[in-house]
Parts: structure tokens; C-alpha cells; sequence
């Protein structure tokens, strides 16, 4: 009888493993399939799909219009630009509101009011940037673009990721170079940052993409001189219908977003996010 039970519990476990197994692919490929797809369509030269394919083709590609170069030119930058300003700006307050003497509730309605920005439709922060940016001149420009990115979208991204960061650093190792006279300049200079340096950059990334691929936010913003990428696509999807060249530009940030993981994957390690895991490593 107990052989009996047991044969039966192996079965199911292995079952069980089985549907585990199955469900994660299925939940993996359900995520990449759409990504899958545009780059599969970007080598037919045609937006009509044939499967099994016949030919793969570069003339997709090749039709790219240098007002698409143009305008992913302009997304990079504006991405540099509006994460490196997110991030100096965020690091010193999420090190102020973790390691500071504020209270928590005091705390938490700061953080609270920095992600305000992240609970709102990016339809209606963009209408509401534009009645406030159109008096001041800074629509159809650079500057406004990476203000309109820093404020309402890379701030609140950057402090949430630098909070999560800093409070991964151990602050028992803070306390003691204190405590051997050092100065909190001087703390924070040689071993908060080289501690949370790994961290803040992988966050980084995340920002950058999150500012290259945004659209609504500064779709109202955007003129002939200033137009990012994704307005672009948005605009001559909408004016000219699905065109080869869109779903080739599609692909290459696909491309660039997939190239940027793996490089910080490469060089940083996927456990390198949190600095906490850089000390237990380290111990």
C-alpha cells in the first residue's frame, strides 16, 4: 500500500513539475511574443506575413527615412539627458529620506507625493504640461522635451529605485567610519556612493528605456524640429498606415532596449540591482 502511495506522490510531483514548467514558458513567450513578432515582420520587406517564410529581407531597413534616424537621434539624447538629471537629483534625496531624521510618516508623504506622477494617465500630465510650458516658450523644444521626461516621469522612477538602493547598504558601515571620525562628506564620498554606484546605474538603464519609449507625456510637446521617435511613429502610423519602415524602426528599439540589458547583464551581473547583494557577495 505505502509503495503505492509513494509511486502515486512521485507521479504527481512530476506532473506538478511538468505544469510548472509549462506555465512559465507559456508565461514567457506570451510576454516576448509581441516583440517576436515585430522583428520577425521588420525581414519580410512587406508588412504581410508568410509563414513558414520564404526569404528574409534588409528592404524594410532599408526605406528608413533619415527623419526616423533623426528623430531616434533625438530620443537617445533626450534619454541621457533627462536620466542623468533624474538621478542627481534623486540619489541625494533618497539618501536624505532613508538615512535622514525625518519621520516616517513625514517620509512616506514626501515619497508619496514624488510618485504622484506615476498614478496619473500620461495623456493627462502631457495636456497639463502644455498649458504650462506653451507661456514659457518651451514646446517644439529640446529643453522642455527633457524637462517635460525629468519631472513628470524620470524623478519619480529614480527616487523609487535609489530608495530601494540605498536601503540595501548596510548602515552599520556608515556608523562605524563615523565613529572613527569621518566626516559625513567623506562617508558619503568613499563608501555610500562606491556601494550604491552599481546599483544606481543599472536603475539607470531602466529610466533610459522608460524615457526612450515614452509617447503621450510629450506627444503635445513635440514639433517638426523636436519630434521624438515614438511621436513619429505614432504620427505616420496614423497619417500613412503600417508601413515596412515603421515595423523596421520598431525592431531597432526592440533592438536597443534588448542590447542595453545585456550589456549591463554582461558587465554588472543580473544580481548587481540591489547593493545589499553586492555586500552579502562580498562577505
Amino acid at each position: 500500500m505505502r509503495r503505492k502511495w509513494t509511486a502515486a506522490n512521485q507521479l504527481l510531483s512530476r506532473l506538478l513539475t511538468v505544469l510548472y514548467y509549462a506555465y512559465v514558458f507559456l508565461f514567457l513567450l506570451a510576454l516576448a511574443f509581441p516583440m517576436l513578432l515585430v522583428v520577425y515582420t521588420s525581414f519580410q520587406g512587406s508588412i504581410n506575413l508568410t509563414w513558414p517564410p520564404k526569404a528574409f529581407s534588409l528592404d524594410a531597413y532599408r526605406k528608413i527615412t533619415p527623419a526616423y534616424w533623426n528623430s531616434l537621434g533625438l530620443s537617445l539624447r533626450m534619454g541621457v539627458v533627462a536620466t542623468a538629471l533624474s538621478m542627481l537629483i534623486a540619489v541625494p534625496c533618497a539618501w536624505a529620506l532613508v538615512r535622514g531624521s525625518m519621520g516616517k510618516r513625514l517620509r512616506a508623504a514626501i515619497t508619496n507625493l514624488v510618485l504622484i506622477p506615476t498614478t496619473l494617465p500620461e495623456l493627462i500630465l502631457g495636456i497639463a504640461l502644455l498649458q504650462f510650458f506653451r507661456p514659457l516658450g518651451l514646446t517644439n523644444t529640446f529643453y522642455g522635451l527633457v524637462l517635460a521626461l525629468t519631472g513628470a516621469l524620470g524623478l519619480s522612477m529614480s527616487l523609487r529605485y535609489a530608495e530601494a538602493v540605498i536601503q540595501g547598504v548596510d548602515p552599520s558601515l556608515e556608523e562605524a567610519a563615523l565613529t572613527l571620525g569621518a566626516s559625513r562628506m567623506t562617508v558619503l564620498r568613499k563608501i555610500t556612493l562606491p556601494l550604491i554606484a552599481v546599483g544606481v546605474l543599472f536603475s539607470s538603464v531602466f529610466v533610459f528605456m522608460s524615457t526612450l519609449m515614452t509617447m503621450l507625456l510629450v506627444y503635445f510637446l513635440a514639433g517638426p524640429f523636436t519630434m521624438p521617435i515614438s511621436v513619429r511613429l505614432f504620427t505616420d502610423i496614423g497619417e500613412r498606415g503600417i508601413l515596412p519602415q515603421s515595423v523596421a524602426m520598431a525592431a531597432i528599439l526592440i533592438y536597443v532596449a534588448v542590447g542595453f540589458y545585456i550589456l549591463v547583464t554582461l558587465f554588472l551581473g543580473p544580481s548587481s540591482f540591489s547593493a545589499s547583494s553586492k555586500m552579502r557577495n562580498s562577505k
